[in-house]
């Protein structure tokens, strides 16, 4: 067995050839590396590829510590590791990013994470209570262009990426307001002004090729 959550069970398959088991157990869970892993472990989730006997044992085991088991199927670690990123790693870059534009207007990076963790906790709360979708907030949730559209040119003329990050997290945003029962009516016209904030943005990202 092995706990990696992008490699695939195959990697065991020295082990398979010589008689043995062979299946995958990743806790689904960012490690802090200290004691307090222990109790903060209990309830997240565990994804479990294997089969007949072994499975049952991994489910059991993932009982025993309090995780909920999720069978994964063979093949599905790659893709299923990576999409994890957004909910744990690229959750930290989003603060960063948060983090870094404050800072341009003075908060020190303690202070701005004091106020954005909370936040960052509702978020989730709301997420869990009312679905994704309903869970959205902002000028997306309603529609707002105006709003957006003054934010997208405020970032671009900061240079460097932060307009392209924000346009590429709205157009998701724009999908998830589409799933809502009303979705706003100005969500085309939100993607336009996105589009063209890409284009100006990775455009001007784009190194410039010598003429002949």
């Amino acid at each position: 067995m092995h706990c990696s959550g992008a490699s695939g069970v195959d990697l065991l398959d020295p082990a398979r050839a010589q008689g043995a088991a062979t299946g995958g157990f990743h806790p689904l869970y960012l490690f802090g590396g200290d004691d307090a892993d222990l109790a903060r472990i209990d309830g997240c989730s565990v994804t479990i590829e294997a089969d007949g006997a072994l499975k049952d044992a991994l489910m059991a085991l993932a009982a025993a510590l309090g995780c909920h088991p999720l069978s994964i199927p063979a093949g599905g670690r790659m893709l299923y590791h990576a999409a994890a990123n957004y909910a744990a790693s690229f959750a930290l870059c989003n603060l960063a990013e948060c983090v870094e534009l404050w800072r341009s207007l003075g908060f020190a990076e303690d202070d701005a994470l004091r106020a954005l963790l909370p936040m960052l906790a509702g978020t989730i709360e709301t997420a869990r209570d009312k679905g994704l979708a309903n869970a959205l907030a902002g000028p997306v949730s309603r529609g707002d262009v105006g709003i957006v559209e003054r934010q997208l040119a405020l970032l671009e003329s900061r240079g460097g990426d932060h307009a392209a990050f924000y346009a590429f997290h709205t157009r998701r945003a724009v999908a998830l307001a589409r799933r809502r029962a009303s979705p706003p009516p100005s969500l085309d016209a939100l993607e336009r002004a996105l589009d063209a904030s890409l284009a100006r943005s990775l455009d001007l990202a784009r190194p410039a090729c010598d003429e002949p």
